[in-house]
């Protein structure tokens, strides 16, 4: 379907009829949205009640969230003038105390569809803020992480349904904003996969209502 779309559009280059660009533009959304569907569907069925096959190693979180942002940035830059910024005490950096072992595979999935969440739902020219901090716990280390976007606000009934499968808020189908509702379920049940835990805050911004600060807390144990 993918190739077919693909040929559509070198045809239509030929084409002086701005119509046909654009229904060829819908056409490829919805494939795309239908297949996300597809590929998250297969992922819940596979994670949902097995036991995960982790491989901790060793992962540089700093390193790998500096990826991300950079896929962020050149996504959600241009088309809605979106920024990244860390925040974390740089001298635990030469201390390795963000390392942490952990199985990579899952925390960049965690990490890259929760900073997609968090350019679809930032409104335009705001800042997305990833906190990194490393507190110890009855003697085990952990990481918390929070990512802050700032966009239309979750009621609070709703911060209890936003990891559920299929879930959509009132605010993102007014808005008409594109998903499927399933990133937020499979970031919840591979969190869970390795033993850690998830939430998320809503707070009303104090100068700009209706905007609100949306934070998503997470927090990971080293698996070593």
């Amino acid at each position: 379907m993918k190739m077919a779309i693909q040929m559509l559009k070198r045809i239509v280059t030929q084409n002086v009829d701005p119509r046909y660009d654009r229904y060829l533009g819908i056409l490829e959304q919805e494939w795309n949205r239908e297949f996300t569907l597809i590929k998250n569907l297969l992922k819940l069925q596979k994670l949902e009640g097995t036991n995960p096959n982790l491989r901790p190693q060793p992962i540089n979180l700093i390193s790998m969230i500096e990826a991300l942002s950079q896929k962020f940035t050149e996504k959600w830059e241009q088309e809605k003038n979106l920024s990244v910024q860390m925040d974390y005490d740089s001298s635990l950096v030469a201390s390795n105390g963000f390392i942490l072992a952990t199985d990579g595979g899952s925390l960049n999935s965690i990490l890259e569809e929760l900073l997609l969440n968090a350019g679809k739902f930032s409104e335009v020219g705001q800042q997305v803020t990833i906190k990194l901090d490393r507190p110890t716990r009855m003697g085990k280390k952990h990481i918390n992480l929070s990512i802050m976007n700032y966009g239309f606000g979750i009621t609070p009934e709703e911060e209890d349904l936003i990891f559920e499968k299929f879930h959509r808020g009132q605010g993102v189908t007014d808005r008409a904003i594109p998903g499927t509702g399933l990133g937020l379920a499979l970031v919840k049940i591979l969190v869970e996969h390795l033993h850690g835990s998830i939430g998320v805050v809503s707070e009303i911004h104090p100068d700009y209502p209706p905007l609100a600060k949306i934070t998503f807390n997470l927090c990971l144990p080293d698996l070593a």
